[in-house]
């Protein structure tokens, strides 16, 4: 089964008074009234932890109940093209952190990277489906009215969160830091 959360408005933006209680609120959803193995986070601060300062903690509790109730925390690093670290919370010592690679297996230029980064995957002139036939994503190119092609850590996200739910069907004992060490 999939489960979609919304935590962003329609423009894809959040209330910055409100957004990581939103956030928080959604990662407990997952944990509380769904049977959720993995959650797949394609959101960022746009901050560089540790590279500028400590990593911030905002989300961290919810983060670290779902990864102690056995659900991996995937989320994407961020595409500002830090080389010293990656936004948050993508650095919440509990996430699965990921960044994008190229078709030739590259690291894509925008990638947020560090020490803390844990995984690559591929991410960028990634083919989707577009959600509004009306409107061009930033960063994106829209090849019909149906099919978009992205670059980012946010497409790269999807493919570990499909690998590791590859993985629980194959072994559906295996916990959160399992996953990530057979991926790395």
């Amino acid at each position: 089964d999939v489960y979609v959360v919304k935590v962003l408005n329609s423009s894809g933006g959040g209330n910055p008074v409100f957004f990581w209680d939103d956030l928080g609120k959604a990662i407990d959803w997952c944990r509380i009234n769904k049977s959720v193995d993995i959650i797949s986070i394609s959101i960022g601060d746009g901050g560089n932890y540790p590279g500028s300062e400590p990593c911030p903690d905002l989300v961290d509790q919810q983060i670290d109940n779902a990864y102690n109730a056995g659900m991996a925390v995937i989320i994407a690093s961020g595409n500002d093209g830090y080389t010293n670290g990656i936004s948050y919370p993508a650095c919440s010592p509990n996430a699965i952190s990921v960044g994008a690679t190229t078709k030739s297996d590259a690291i894509w230029s925008l990638t947020n990277r560090g020490s803390n980064l844990d995984l690559l995957a591929p991410g960028a002139s990634i083919a989707s489906l577009r959600y509004d036939p009306t409107k061009t994503q930033v960063g994106c190119v829209n090849i019909n009215g149906e099919i978009t092609v992205c670059s980012g850590t946010s497409m790269a996200t999807p493919h570990v969160s499909g690998v590791a739910a590859l993985l629980l069907d194959l072994n559906s004992t295996l916990t959160p830091s399992q996953i990530e060490s057979t991926l790395k």
